[in-house]
């Protein structure tokens, strides 16, 4: 480059800077201006569709496999079936201390019971199931639920697997029998508390009944002893009869000593019969006495310990009766029998009964099945769905590809104007 052409250079550049930096110090005149209304700013539906239109390529690509992709997952994947298997709990009522029996009342809690299935024997039983299987890479178990409604005595133990589920059937059996084998060991604890309290009973009955016995044998000699009274009271009358017979006699022979005054041996005679006459009189009044209060009231002693011992004879046998009342309720020994019988041989399969319905053990009352239907959404539901994605990610991807394709329009077009510029500034 020559010396002018340097030297032209430099002037055009610097006369650039001085513009440049006139231009910055100048304050501009309109600051809340706004910007003109371009109508290039809106987008219209005869965009939209043109931009579809001119990716329309992209859209039926990105249509098409998704399409594709949903066809072959809905046909790879198997058909799911719900298995299920419904529990009924068991429930006792035994007699009161009345001899009355209770409300029937469940032999564990719905909530109890529920966790027991979801936190124990659930586990417990893929447990062994997966200690069974030698190859664990292609192991998968069924993950179970358990439902249990309100107000109600049903668990019901479900899980969705394939068409092919014979081995979650003897799963849910198993787990059935878990908590059945669970409940039967609580509803034996609580026949051993009724037996205990019928022990007791027994007891209670045995003393009741050497109580009556006594009682009875009580109220027999004091009968007896009221009936010596009556007799008692005829011996004192005769005393008495004979007594005054005496009397009588002693005080006539006492008159015809006084009247006949003959010798002073009669008057002997005479204070000897007085002094026999006190005596007579004496032993008169005491039998008097005896008979009119102490033998009347040993008398009314004796019927009034009567009177009271066949009350309390009453009351013993009414509370014998009670007892024997509920004691002919405790059927215990069988109940225990039967419920250990039934679950020895089959707690699932076969229905648990005893022969007077106070103890209901807990049982299958729904064999565990696999529904008849699949569950789940549908094959058509499924494509429909992988037609609207479908739709949806080819509309994006046109909107995605249109994007890219104004991004790198406007980069090209910055880069043009930049090497515009430069040449222009190269050139001046």
């Amino acid at each position: 480059m020559s010396d002018k052409e340097a030297s032209v250079s430099e002037l055009a550049s610097a006369k650039l800077s001085d513009h440049t930096e006139e231009a910055a110090k100048r304050k501009p005149e309109y600051v809340f201006a706004q910007a003109p209304y371009q109508m290039e700013d809106e987008i219209s539906l005869v965009d939209l569709i043109q931009v579809v239109l001119a990716h329309k390529t992209t859209l039926w690509s990105v249509f098409i496999g998704v399409f594709i992709a949903t066809l072959l997952y809905v046909l790879a994947a198997p058909k799911q079936y719900n298995y299920e298997t419904v529990i009924e709990l068991g429930s006792y009522m035994l007699p009161n201390e009345e001899g009355i029996l209770s409300e029937r009342k469940f032999i564990e809690s719905l909530d109890n019971s529920k966790s027991k299935l979801e936190k124990r024997f659930i586990t417990q039983v893929l447990n062994e199931a997966a200690a069974e299987t030698h190859d664990l890479s292609e192991l998968e178990l069924p993950e179970f639920k358990v439902d249990a409604p309100k107000n109600g005595n049903l668990l019901i133990l479900s899980t969705h697997w394939d068409e092919d589920g014979e081995s979650v059937l003897s799963l849910e059996a198993k787990i059935a029998n878990y908590l059945i084998r669970d409940h039967i060991v609580l509803a034996n604890e609580i026949l051993e508390q009724a037996r205990q309290r019928k022990n007791n009973y027994k007891l209670e009955l045995k003393g009741l009944t050497a109580e009556v016995s006594s009682l009875k044998q009580q109220d027999g000699v004091l009968t007896l002893r009221v009936a010596r009274t009556e007799q008692e009271k005829m011996l004192y009358q005769k005393q008495l009869e004979r007594l005054g017979q005496d009397i009588k006699n002693l005080v006539n022979q006492k008159a015809a000593y006084i009247a006949d005054r003959t010798s002073p041996r009669d008057a002997m005679a005479i204070l000897l019969l007085d002094n026999e006459l006190k005596l007579i009189r004496d032993h008169r009044d005491e039998l008097e006495i005896e008979l009119h209060i102490a033998l009347e009231d040993r008398k009314a002693d004796l019927e009034k310990a009567l009177a009271d011992n066949r009350s309390e004879i009453e009351v013993a046998q009414a509370t014998e009766d009670n007892v024997r009342s509920i004691l002919s309720r405790f059927n215990i020994d069988s109940v225990v029998g039967t419920l250990s019988s039934t679950a020895e041989k089959n707690p699932v399969n076969k229905e648990q009964k005893n022969q007077f319905q106070l103890i209901r053990p807990t049982q299958v009352v729904v064999n565990p099945n696999r529904s008849i239907k699949p569950v789940g959404m549908g094959r058509s539901v499924k494509l429909m769905i992988g037609l609207i994605a479908g739709g949806v990610l080819a509309l994006l991807a046109c909107f995605v590809a249109e994007l890219v394709s104004k991004v790198r329009t406007e980069a090209y077009r910055e880069n043009e104007n930049a090497d515009d510029s430069s040449n222009s500034v190269a050139s001046v």
